[in-house]
This record gives C-alpha cells, structure tokens and sequence, in this order.
C-alpha cells in the first residue's frame, strides 16, 4: 500500500478507506475453516473516513443493550420482589445506565413492538408475547413459571448480561485494530489474537443468543463457533420476532429454515438446542406448517417473508430492494 507521499507524487488520491489483509494463523484464533474473513479497516491518517465494520457491529449491539437494559428497569420495577431495579441493571452494564436508558427509549419503536416508554411500562405491569425476552425459550410472561424454573431477576437480567459482555469483547477487539494501524503484520497478529484471547469465550449456544439480542452475526467475534453460522441468521430472525420488530427472511435463508423446521435427528447437541429455540419460535408465533408453507410460496414467486412489526402478521413481499434483500431487515 502506497504511502502518503508516494500517493501524492503519483496524483492518485486515495479511497475513502483501505482494507489491509493480514494474515492471522487459524490454530491461534481456533477459527474453523468457514470462518468469515476478518475485515481490517486501515486508516494510518485521522482525516481518513470509511466505514468500519466492527463499529457498526458494535452500535447495533449498543441500541439493543439500551433496549434490553430498559426493558429490565422496567419489569423489574414491576416486580414487587427487587429492591432496586436500576442499581440492579447498572452493575451488569458496568456503563452509565442514563446514557444507556436514552438509547433504548430512542430504540425502543426501531427494535420492539413497543410504541413508547409509556406503552413498555404498561407491558411491564402485564406482559404479553409483544416483547419476548426468551432466557432459553421460557417466556417472560409466563411470570409463574419463571420463577420456579428460573430465578425470575435472573432471567430479566440474562440478556443485558450476554451484551455487555459482548461488547467487550468488541471494544477489546476494535481497539486491537485502532492501536496497530502502522504496525508490521506480525504486531498487528499479536495484538488481535490477544484480544480474542483476554475476552469471554462463547460456546454456540451462547453466541446463538447473541444473535438473537444483539441482531448481529457472532461468528466474526467467536470464530471458533463460525461453522453455526446458518443457524445464527436464524436465530437473529427470531431475535427480531420475539421483539415484536420488523422482521425479514430472505431466501438466502429459506433453505436453512426449511431444514431446521423438518427437526431431523442431530447428534450435534449444542445444534439441537439452537434447533428447537427456533421451530419454538416459528410454531409460537406462526406454526410451523403455516410458516413452510409460506417459504414454499416465497421462493416460488422470487419474494421475501416479512413478518410486520407489532402485529407479527405474516406476509410474502416482492416490493423490497437488493440491499433490504442482502441484509435482511428494513
């Protein structure tokens, strides 16, 4: 790559950002052999600009922190048995929980089926399948249940626990690439496999449930957990459901479902659990007949299953873009 004089000399101005490939050694990152290419955003200069793809990771799963951390202020304050609801969420986060409070009430129409403040706090009081906080794939709303089964605080509180540490490890692995911009291949190796290291390593079963809170694809972050990679597009549809959020299949993933819904014998037992989180899902909501049904006329006709926000009313759409396609979402 061309440095700064020389690129002046040459009269080529630069693109907005440069992706530099270094190569990490798959036994240090235990990354499987589907692992998704990890992109390396190189900015050696501040005024540089570009996008930068664990960034905007790492804001996706900031909006749902906020999200999920109001939610939890608001059953638990709902719940005559805690004490202190906000103390109680801020010591998970380890971040200021007013600032954290602000995202979710911006994000709480974007990722929810909730209207307002006003609306989840009437939810609270009553909950209903709107907003699905699943902890394994016991429902909230089943309140008596819970508590038997599991500590009713605790599952509340599993879904901000499961982001914040997920944001760590983003931050740590972010800052890995920040702090070794000019530096030689192997620095730059160190520097990220270390951060892969010093963080929580995830089984599948918990970088499924990352999927489904944090609406992102774990596998870049837990690369040793990349090879589940089909079912954790899944299990972000589902996250986007539970919601009660504007939801998207694409028949990138119509196959993958199809497979999943058939529920044939797995020996994979981390697989089979993400399995049955799903097919509980879709039959929940929709019943699973009805909703293969539905992928059978999508792929059919070229259209995409959409799933509308609050409602859940299930439609097969023809009328969306190539990138609404691609990502999967409004």
């Amino acid at each position: 790559m061309a440095k700064r004089n020389q690129a002046s000399a040459c009269g080529i101005p630069l693109p907005a950002i440069v992706i530099r490939l270094v190569p990490i050694r798959q036994k240090l990152d235990e990354a499987t052999i589907d692992a998704p290419l990890m992109l390396y955003p190189h900015r050696p200069l501040k005024m540089w600009m570009g996008k930068d793809p664990l960034a905007k990771i790492l804001q996706s799963m900031m909006n749902l922190l906020g999200v999920y951390a109001l939610a939890a202020v608001r059953i638990l304050e709902a719940d005559p048995i805690t004490s202190d609801p906000k103390g109680s969420v801020e010591k998970i986060c380890a971040r200021s929980l007013k600032y954290l409070l602000e995202i979710g009430r911006s994000r709480l129409a974007i990722d929810t089926g909730l209207d307002d403040n006003e609306h989840l706090m009437a939810w609270a009081a009553n909950p209903t399948s709107i907003f699905r906080v699943p902890t394994s794939t016991i429902m909230v709303s089943e309140i008596a249940n819970l508590k038997r089964q599991i500590p009713f605080r605790e599952a509340v509180l599993d879904p901000v626990r499961l982001l914040s540490t997920a944001i760590a490890r983003t931050e740590r692995i972010l800052g890995a690439f920040q702090s070794t911009q000019l530096a030689p291949d192997e620095k730059v190796e160190a520097a990220v496999v270390e951060a892969f290291r010093a963080n929580s390593q995830f089984g599948a079963w918990d970088c499924y449930q990352v999927a489904m809170f944090a609406d992102i694809s774990p596998g870049p972050l837990w690369r040793a957990q990349a090879d589940y990679t089909p079912i954790f597009e899944l299990g972000r549809f589902v996250g986007r459901i539970d919601r009660g959020a504007m939801a998207l299949l694409t028949s990138y993933h119509f196959q993958s479902m199809e497979q999943v819904l058939v529920r044939g014998r797995v020996k994979d037992v981390e697989f089979s659990k993400m399995n049955d989180n799903v097919v509980s899902a879709i039959d929940m909501h929709f019943g699973v007949e009805r909703f293969r049904k539905m992928i059978q006329r999508a792929a059919t006709t070229g259209g995409v299953i959409a799933v509308e926000r609050q409602t859940r009313r299930l439609r097969c759409r023809r009328d969306v873009g190539p990138m609404t396609r691609l990502r999967g979402r409004p």
